[in-house]
């Protein structure tokens, strides 16, 4: 940040932040202080830094105003974690990055699987795999929505970068 472009990433950094306004009903603006608690909570249980936490909410942010949320509140649950993932993929460690398989102990979708696969000892193991599949299609499917809401752009300044730019610009060593 002391280079002769710092004022150049600066003005990219409000450039390339600028969200468009929540443009959601009061219904699903309820849901996302639930999810957005959710993400928080998860991202603090997988140790995420938190910048990971910030972006999820990003994105989170610009999906559902681009996509009215399923009334499921399992579903609600899965799309609010993949954006987590997804802003995790970006902006984390790679060792802290949990699989998709992990999700499955935080979401049921039995509803959206016919199975719960959190108990998979119940089911036989063809019935396992063909809901794996199901629930795989279904979390790329989601994470596609999502990094299309996003314009496939998953680099965004959230106040944390800047908060951390002008740290860096703030605290000089004398």
């Amino acid at each position: 940040m002391y280079t002769d472009y710092a004022g150049d990433i600066i003005e990219t950094f409000f450039e390339d932040e600028q969200v468009p306004l929540l443009a959601v009903t009061s219904e699903q603006l309820d849901m996302r202080n639930d999810l957005v608690k959710l993400m928080v909570t998860f991202g603090k249980n997988k140790e995420f830094c938190v910048s990971t936490i910030h972006l999820a909410v990003c994105f989170f942010d610009i999906y559902i105003n681009e996509y009215e949320l399923s009334d499921s509140s399992e579903h609600q649950k899965f799309v609010s974690l993949v954006t987590l993932l997804l802003a995790a993929k970006s902006e984390d460690v790679d060792d802290k990055i949990p699989s998709i398989k992990d999700l499955l102990f935080a979401v049921d979708l039995s509803d959206e699987l016919g199975i719960d696969l959190r108990f998979q000892s119940n089911y036989t193991e063809e019935e396992v795999r063909k809901s794996f599949d199901s629930y795989a299609s279904l979390y790329c499917k989601i994470e596609f929505l999502i990094f299309e809401a996003i314009h496939f752009n998953t680099i965004r300044p959230t106040p944390v970068n800047f908060i951390q730019a002008f740290q860096n610009i703030l605290v000089t060593p004398d």
